[in-house]
């Protein structure tokens, strides 16, 4: 069994599928039960949206709300409500466009999707949430991420556009050895002024530090990313020299520069399959979008705002970075990227 689509959840559907939905006519499974006919249940309560003539009830958005933010899920803003929201009726729209196209799970697969999910194939129930996004990620990684390629020519070319990206700043290997008293530091700087081969092993033996037992060694480090009292002092060093004693709140430290490394542009094989993923995700995000305007225009859908028990906020009203959820692509993307 192919592993790879169960680890998807919420992917984009490519456009050409979309021909024979041409009329609008799409429909989540049958009345009253979004998402398809298997594992269905009768859907109560006010009427909330409407998908290509099927309607969608409280209870079923409640049972999504449930499994996206647990039992508390009523202790949450209008912002979080009405991002959520909207995942629900993409999430709605594209599983049953998946189920149309007879994607779905044989009873083997559903048992080691639940398995792998850390879920009991014995109590779930397999609707709702759960089945939607396990259609479109089964629809997504067979039909979608095949058809998104990357050729070496532009890899290449997004390397030599972007040659900036790929450069490496000047760095440093550092080690330390942290005492918690000034006499002790005093101490421990004249033995390596005397003998300043042996900082591996003072650090082990006197360093109270976390990184004692690999004998002090912290790492490589570039300018900014350490506190500027140390970074003072050690970007000063040569290979082998020690510090003067620097004081901090974690105690009294020295240190030594055991290797640099000057500023460089890292070579495109080492960089190439980063590249190669990011302009995967890129078109997969082109691809994604293409299709959920041609959703938007094929199938006839209407939300009922006046029903829902928050303050439902349109997209316009909310900015991507005051909204604490990701939309169903960007989920997409987490679950797994092409």
């Amino acid at each position: 069994m192919n592993r790879s689509w169960f680890l998807f959840s919420l992917l984009a559907v490519p456009l050409a599928l979309l021909i024979s939905c041409g009329d609008g006519s799409t429909r989540p499974g049958k009345a009253g039960t979004p998402g398809g006919a298997e594992g269905a249940h009768v859907s109560h309560g006010r009427l909330l949206a409407r998908i290509g003539g099927e309607d969608l009830k409280e209870e079923d958005f409640t049972l999504y709300l449930k499994e996206t933010l647990g039992e508390n899920y009523r202790d949450f803003s209008d912002l979080i409500y009405s991002s959520l929201f909207d995942q629900y009726i993409e999430e709605v729209l594209f599983a049953s466009y998946a189920e149309k196209q007879g994607f779905d799970a044989e009873p083997r697969e559903r048992e080691f999707y639940l398995n792998e999910n850390g879920m009991d194939p014995k109590t779930t129930q397999w609707r709702g949430s759960l089945r939607r996004k396990y259609l479109i990620g089964k629809m997504t990684a067979k039909e979608v991420l095949p058809k998104i390629d990357v050729s070496e020519g532009e890899v290449r070319s997004f390397y030599n556009n972007n040659l900036e990206l790929f450069r490496k700043p000047a760095e440093i290997q550092l080690s330390q050895i942290i005492v918690s008293e000034e006499k002790g530091a005093l101490d421990v700087r004249a033995l390596l002024g005397q003998e300043p081969g042996r900082f591996s092993e003072l650090a082990r033996s006197r360093s109270i530090g976390p990184e004692r037992e690999m004998g002090g060694d912290m790492g490589f480090f570039s300018k900014g990313e350490l506190p500027q009292e140390i970074e003072n002092v050690v970007f000063t060093l040569n290979p082998g020299e020690i510090s003067p004693i620097v004081k901090s709140p974690y105690g009294y430290h020295l240190f030594m520069v055991t290797k640099r490394k000057n500023k460089r542009l890292m070579a495109l094989p080492y960089v190439a399959d980063s590249i190669r993923l990011k302009l995967k995700q890129q078109k997969y995000k082109a691809q994604w979008q293409a299709l959920k305007e041609e959703l938007n225009r094929k199938v006839e859908h209407e939300i009922f705002p006046e029903n829902l028990f928050f303050k439902y906020l349109p997209p316009q009203e909310r900015s991507r970075e005051d909204s604490p959820t990701s939309t169903v692509q960007e989920e997409g993307e987490k679950g797994g990227n092409p």
